[in-house]
C-alpha cells in the first residue's frame, strides 16, 4: 500500500503556492467579508429618530477597512489601507417599522389601547390578548 501523505504535500503546496503566486486584481471594498472592515454607527437625527440624510429610505455609513488591507476605493484607487480611511460606504435602511405606520400605531393605543388595539396592528397578537386579559395592565 502507497503512503498518501507525499501526495497531500504536494497538493497543499501547490494550492498555497497558487494563493501566494497568484495575479489577481485586488478587490473593491465594498466586496470585503466580515471582520476585514468596520463601519461607523449612523448619526441619528433627533427629531425623527432615523438615520441623518436619508433618502428613499437609504442612507450610507463610512466603512474602514482593517489595516494593511489592499482593495479599491469607493473612487476606484487601488489603496492599502491603514484603518483610519474610508474605504466605502455601506448603505443601511432608515425605518425599522416593517412597513406599519407610526402615526396610525399611535392613535390605535390612544384611543383602543385598553383593547389591545395597537398590538394587533403591530403583529403581536399574543401580547394584545394578554394585556385584555391582564387584570392588572401593568403595560
Amino acid at each position: 500500500m502507497v503512503p498518501l501523505w507525499p501526495l497531500w504535500t504536494l497538493w497543499l503546496a501547490y494550492f498555497a503556492a497558487r494563493g501566494v503566486a497568484s495575479d489577481d486584481a485586488p478587490l473593491k471594498c465594498e466586496d470585503l467579508r466580515i471582520g476585514q472592515y468596520i463601519c461607523e454607527h449612523p448619526k441619528i437625527d433627533n427629531a425623527t429618530q432615523e438615520p441623518m440624510k436619508c433618502t428613499n429610505h437609504t442612507a450610507y455609513v463610512a466603512c474602514l477597512p482593517a489595516p494593511n488591507i489592499t482593495c479599491k476605493d469607493f473612487s476606484g484607487n487601488e489603496t492599502q489601507f491603514t484603518g483610519n480611511e474610508t474605504g466605502f460606504y455601506k448603505p443601511i435602511e432608515c425605518r425599522s417599522v416593517n412597513g406599519y405606520s407610526y402615526k396610525v400605531a399611535v392613535a390605535l393605543s390612544l384611543f383602543l389601547g385598553w383593547l389591545g388595539a395597537d398590538r394587533f396592528y403591530l403583529g403581536y397578537p399574543a401580547l394584545a390578548l394578554f394585556i385584555e386579559k391582564c387584570p392588572y395592565n401593568v403595560f
